[in-house]
C-alpha cells in the first residue's frame, strides 16, 4: 500500500493513503488506545517523574540555555535528566502551560498531566511512523501490536519514561529517508542522538544501507553533512557546560557496555556487546541486495543486540519495539 512512498520525493502522501489513516482513528482499538492513555495520564503518578524529570525541566524555565549547571546547583539530584537539550525543550511547553495552571489553583497536577500529554503526543507520532513505514499492514494487528500495547503504556505512561521522544525522532528520520530525504532524514535522528546518544546506533546501518544501493549511494554526503550540522549545533553548545558533564556524559551507562563479557583468564575478556552488534551490521553488509525492509529489521537487530547484552533500563524497550512491530 505504502510502496509508492519509495518513489517518491516531492509529495509522501496520497489521498487513498489520507483516507487509510481517517479509517484508522475511527478504528475501536485506537479509541480505545486513547481511553487507556487518558486512565494511565489521570490516575497515575509515575514515581521518576515527580522525582527526577518534573523537577529539572520546571527548574529549566529559570535558566533555558545552562539548566544542567543551574539544577546541579541548586542542590538537584545529579541523576535527574540524563538527556540532551531537544528532550527538555520539546518538553518544556506543556509542562511551563501546566505549572502555570498549578499556580494559579495552587495544585501540583498539572505540570504532570503537560508532561504526559507531550508523552502522548509522541506516542502517536511513532505509530503514524510505523504505519508510513509498512507497505501492508493490518489495522488491527497495528493498533494491538502498537497501540494497545501493554509494554508501550507500562513504559510511556505507568513507569513514565522519556525515551518516546528519540524513539520518534529517529522512526520519523527513517521515514524521510525512505522518502528520499536525506537532510530532513539525518536532521531528525541528529535530534534523536542529541536526546539520547545511544539512539547513534543507527547511524551506521544507515550509511551501509545507502552506501550498498548504487540509487542511494549519492545521498550520504548529504546524510552526513546534515548530520554532523545538527549533531554540532545542539552539541557544542552544552560541551561548555560543566552540569552537562556531570548529568549527561558522566552516567553510568557507558560503564554498561562493558558490563557482559567472556573471561578467557589472565585478565584477557570478550566484550559480547560490540560483537553482537557487529554482527549485526556485517549482516546487513553481506546482503547482496538491500532493500529497505531488510534495512529496517537489520537495524532492529542491532538495537535488540543492545537489549539482550546490556544490563537494560525499562525505557529501552522502547528502542526495540517499533522494530517488532513492522
Amino acid at each position: 500500500m505504502f510502496s509508492s512512498f519509495s518513489n517518491k520525493t516531492i509529495s509522501p502522501y496520497t489521498l487513498s493513503e489520507a483516507r487509510d489513516l481517517s479509517s484508522l482513528h475511527r478504528h475501536p482499538l485506537f479509541i480505545a488506545g486513547i481511553v487507556f492513555r487518558f486512565i494511565l495520564i489521570v490516575f497515575t503518578t509515575p514515581i521518576f517523574q515527580t522525582k527526577w524529570f518534573l523537577p529539572f525541566i520546571e527548574h529549566s524555565i529559570k535558566n533555558p540555555l545552562d539548566p544542567w549547571t543551574s539544577f546541579v546547583a541548586s542542590g538537584g539530584d545529579i541523576a535527574a535528566f540524563p538527556y540532551g537539550s531537544i528532550m527538555y525543550l520539546i518538553y518544556l511547553p506543556f509542562v511551563y502551560i501546566g505549572q502555570l495552571i498549578d499556580n494559579l489553583l495552587g495544585l501540583g497536577l498539572f505540570s504532570g498531566y503537560g508532561l504526559n500529554f507531550t508523552t502522548s503526543l509522541l506516542d502517536y507520532g511513532v505509530l503514524i511512523a510505523i504505519v508510513v513505514l509498512s507497505r501492508n499492514y493490518s489495522k488491527r494487528l497495528i493498533l494491538l501490536s502498537y497501540w494497545c500495547s501493554p509494554v508501550v503504556l507500562f513504559i510511556n505512561y505507568w513507569h513514565g519514561q522519556l525515551d518516546i521522544l528519540p524513539v520518534s525522532l529517529l522512526i520519523w528520520g527513517l521515514c524521510f529517508l525512505k522518502w528520499k530525504r536525506p537532510i530532513a532524514s539525518a536532521s531528525l535522528i541528529g535530534l534523536a542522538i542529541n536526546a539520547k546518544f545511544s539512539l547513534y546506533a543507527a547511524v551506521p546501518f544507515i550509511i551501509i544501507y545507502l552506501y550498498r544501493n548504487r540509487r542511494l549511494r549519492h545521498e550520504i554526503i548529504p546524510f552526513i553533512t546534515s548530520l554532523s550540522i545538527t549533531l554540532s549545533l545542539f552539541y557544542i553548545p552544552n560541551l561548555m557546560s560543566s552540569g552537562f558533564h556531570e548529568m549527561v556524559l558522566a552516567t553510568q551507562e557507558a560503564s554498561k557496555l562493558t558490563t557482559l563479557y567472556i573471561s578467557y583468564g589472565q585478565g584477557i575478556k570478550v566484550f559480547l556487546l560490540p560483537i553482537g552488534y557487529l554482527i549485526s551490521l556485517y549482516f546487513l553488509w553481506r546482503l547482496q541486495r538491500i532493500t529497505f525492509d531488510l534495512f529496517i529489521i537489520a537495524t532492529g537487530l542491532g538495537f535488540f543486540a543492545i537489549l539482550i547484552l546490556l544490563p537494560p533500563s525499562p525505557g529501552w524497550y522502547l528502542w526495540v519495539y517499533p522494530f517488532l512491530v513492522f
